[in-house]
């Protein structure tokens, strides 16, 4: 990841070109990714509570990960696919600095446990 990250970084048409590649269908599917994620996050802190606090964070992630199924099949994934593909590069750039730290992150944790 920080690899790919650092080569975006320096030519964000490079990645504008992969997302056109990959096409629309693709980056819906990593936006429910995305969604899913979240919604099992926000559900897993959860665990950490008790009573109304963990069965308030278990229902929020039930809804995220509703919301991302529903959001899958809806038009308004397409436009926002397309719009995703038409950033300026300054948000690819941002897109390949979250990709440098994300992989650094993992890095260091791998190192430290």
């Amino acid at each position: 990841m920080v690899f790919t990250g650092l080569l975006f970084a320096l030519n964000p048409e490079r990645l504008r070109r992969r997302l056109r590649r990959k096409g629309a269908r693709k980056v819906r599917r990593y936006l429910f990714i995305a969604g899913f994620a979240a919604g099992a996050l926000v559900m897993s802190i959860g665990s950490d509570y008790e009573g109304w606090k963990a069965m308030l964070c278990v229902g929020v992630g039930l809804m995220i990960i509703a919301k991302a199924v529903f959001f899958l099949k809806g038009k308004a994934s397409n436009l926002i696919a397309e719009r995703l593909m038409d950033l300026p590069a300054l948000y690819l750039r941002l897109y390949a600095l979250v990709q440098v730290l994300i992989g650094g992150g993992i890095m260091w944790l791998q190192k430290s446990g």
